[in-house]
């Protein structure tokens, strides 16, 4: 017999009282079963078990799980990274280790409880192969995606909890965005009514996620038995003493809601409840009743007991230690990956398939500068780009993984930007000692680019035409002190274009005074705000004249004179759209405590661009002219004539780039920018 699914919804302005159970009982019934029948067998095995003096208390049960992406485009087929994100939230909820159970009202702090319960990916599939855990299958049976996914590619759902990840889900008789969907345990299920679907958008909390990763929490909990906490209203609830049944589905986060006053004590709705509609950053906690029902339902050997069994952990590979009949195949993250001299990065091991029985690790600039730890913690006291490897081992076989230039340390002790910073791209490939780059999911990341430039021959390029949507890059400047400044702008060149009309592309710009340990955001530009051509591009694009680009500009001034160096973010996130592009970066000061130019008008340097000379007009008399280099390298300095307002200065010995001139007069400077062509 089969057993009714579940939803859960995305906004609550588009739902009636409809969660799509009619679909499920539909198909359950035109399958020749009968749901209720089935339900009232369930509760009756499950009450049966609660009986049972010798109910396996403090037991923690493990599932093997195999997620199937079911995808049509690079969006759909989203990362094991993100993936293995959601196995994180889903376990530190489940043995409520999540950090906001300290917002769990004291009402019900007593029922709240540790579920026991545990979820592995998969190590073997069913032929005895070593795998992820993860199948990637292409159908355009994706965005429209119901049971119909089931047959292209399933698991014994005897052994394993068996996940489909779809784009959009299209229930007939669903109003509304479902957003997952679960059957609850039955006896003999077939595939086709048992196991997960869920919106890549609600896996985990990285990569294509715009959630809290809480949906598999939910739907998890029906897969192991749990109704809704508004399941037939007041008159019912979810068969959970611990539960204050809910007159219809929370949505919000409205913690004085007490929709049913029929039971005893007369308590609020529980909207903290993993199983109510509520938002995801309210929901913390399964009750004691709920966590029985669960157990229960993992310890009655016909329903979901036989994914527990000691032979299926080592069918599966999710045996701790087991020797899985493969060499393993290292992978790892580190973090943080920006951090201050005299801190500390935790590494975190992601090996899969042969499960390693040695680690070799090696630190350059670490220390230790080597560990065999699987998961081991490292400090590093000097400055500089490092790399990091792991090796990994079993009797089958060996391999490794270098991520280069993968950790930054930054000095705050010895800030070598002093009230100056630029960076034209000319020199050296990013990352390097200027800039410090961050990728969260794929290879495509910030680097340097020949094939055009706002000045001058290379910049700095995202590709993101081939990039994951909603993925997130960062690029991240060295520390400059602007201690001396009075007014402080930053100025850089930017070239985006759009591939169609929907784009959601943003660059946000942020701010750090700690050294990276927390961000300011201070500029943001979204969608067509971004784009520097009007044409939408549909193949991948670079600028190919100066007027494909637009200056940013970004005030600095709540940072001047202030003694705490900064640091400048640029992070990109993809939203469809194609490559951007971004070059000669500067910063522009004014020192002193007076203002040298009344007027804009008072300093005049021309022609800009200029090829051979440039002209300096000002309205007082100044001590020095200075032309520096994007890295504040000087390279011309002079000092006019007593009373000379206008000077012509040669830079026909200069390379094609962006220049500061700087003049001085009675202490006090300003800077304007030139172009050299």
């Amino acid at each position: 017999m089969l057993a009714l699914a579940s939803f859960t919804f995305v906004n609550a302005q588009s739902i009636t009282d409809r969660c799509g159970e009619n679909y499920t009982i539909q198909t359950f019934n035109d399958a020749g079963g009968n749901y209720q029948e089935s339900r009232n067998q369930f509760y009756e095995l499950t009450d049966l078990q609660d009986s049972r003096a010798d109910k396996p208390e403090g037991v923690v049960y493990t599932i093997p799980v195999v997620f199937h992406v079911i995808y049509e485009n690079d969006v759909d087929n989203i990362s094991r990274e993100q993936i293995l994100d959601q196995l994180r939230v889903i376990n530190r909820d489940y043995r409520r280790l999540n950090p906001d159970t300290v917002n769990t009202r004291a009402i019900f702090k007593g029922v709240a409880a540790d579920a026991e319960i545990e979820f592995a990916i998969a190590n073997l599939d069913p032929q005895g192969n070593c795998t992820d855990g993860i199948t990637r299958t292409y159908s355009t049976l994706t965005g429209q995606a119901n049971n119909n996914v089931k047959p292209l590619v399933n698991w014994d759902n005897k052994k394993y909890l068996n996940i489909w990840v779809v784009r959009a889900i299209n229930l007939p008789s669903s109003q509304g965005t479902t957003l997952g969907y679960a059957y609850k345990p039955s006896i003999n299920q077939s595939y086709i009514f048992d196991g997960i679907v869920i919106r890549h958008d609600q896996v985990g909390t990285i990569g294509t996620s715009n959630s809290y990763g809480r949906t598999l929490v939910h739907e998890a909990g029906h897969y192991l038995g749990l109704d809704h906490p508004f399941n037939n209203g007041c008159n019912n609830g979810d068969n959970c003493g611990d539960t204050p049944p809910v007159a219809n589905p929370s949505f919000g986060c409205d913690l004085n809601t007490n929709s049913c006053h029929n039971d005893s004590p007369d308590l609020v709705d529980q909207i903290e409840n993993y199983m109510d509609y509520a938002d995801d950053d309210c929901t913390n906690m399964f009750t004691a009743c709920q966590v029985n029902r669960m157990r229960n339902s993992l310890g009655t050997s016909f329903l979901r007991g036989y994914l527990v069994t000691a032979s299926n952990a080592l069918a599966t590979g999710i045996q701790p230690n087991q020797n899985l009949p493969c060499a393993p195949k290292a992978d790892f993250y580190a973090e943080p990956t920006l951090l201050c001299e005299g801190n500390t990065v935790q590494f975190n091991d992601l090996t899969y398939y042969g499960n390693a029985t040695s680690y070799q690790w090696n630190f350059p600039g670490g220390t230790p500068s080597s560990s065999t730890q699987p998961n081991p913690t490292v400090t590093y006291n000097q400055k500089g780009i490092y790399d990091a490897t792991l090796t990994v081992s079993n009797s089958h076989g060996t391999n490794n993984l270098t991520k280069y230039k993968s950790i930054s340390i930054r000095s705050l002790t010895n800030t070598p930007y002093i009230n100056a910073f630029g960076d034209n791209f000319e020199n050296y490939p990013i990352p390097n000692e200027n800039w410090a780059v961050n990728n969260s999911l794929d290879t495509i990341d910030f680097r340097y680019f020949t094939k055009t430039a706002f000045a001058g021959q290379s910049c700095v390029t995202l590709q993101n035409f081939n990039a994951i949507q909603s993925e997130v890059d960062e690029m991240i400047s060295h520390t400059i002190s602007l201690e001396n400044s009075k007014e402080a702008t930053l100025l850089y060149q930017y070239a985006f274009a759009e591939k169609s009309i929907g784009n959601n592309d943003k660059l946000l710009t942020y701010i750090s005074d700690d050294c990276g340990q927390t961000w300011t955001l201070v500029k943001t530009q979204l969608g067509p705000l971004l784009r520097t051509v009007s044409a939408k591009i549909t193949t991948s694009w670079w600028p190919t004249s100066s007027s494909d680009w637009k200056q940013g500009t970004l005030d600095l001034s709540a940072y001047a004179l202030s003694p705490t160096p900064i640091m400048i973010k640029f992070e990109f996130t993809g939203g469809g759209g194609n490559n951007l592009y971004l070059d000669e970066i500067l910063l522009a000061t004014t020192i002193g405590t007076k203002e040298l130019f009344a007027d804009e008008a008072d300093l005049k340097i021309y022609p800009n661009p200029a090829q051979s000379y440039i002209t300096i007009e000002t309205t007082i008399d100044i001590d020095k002219i200075e032309i520096k280099d994007l890295s504040g390298r000087v390279i011309l300095n002079k000092v006019p004539k007593s009373g000379e307002r206008t000077n012509d200065v040669s830079i026909a010995d200069l390379s094609s780039g962006v220049y500061l001139v700087t003049v001085y007069s009675e202490g006090v400077s300003k800077t304007k920018k030139v172009v050299v062509q």
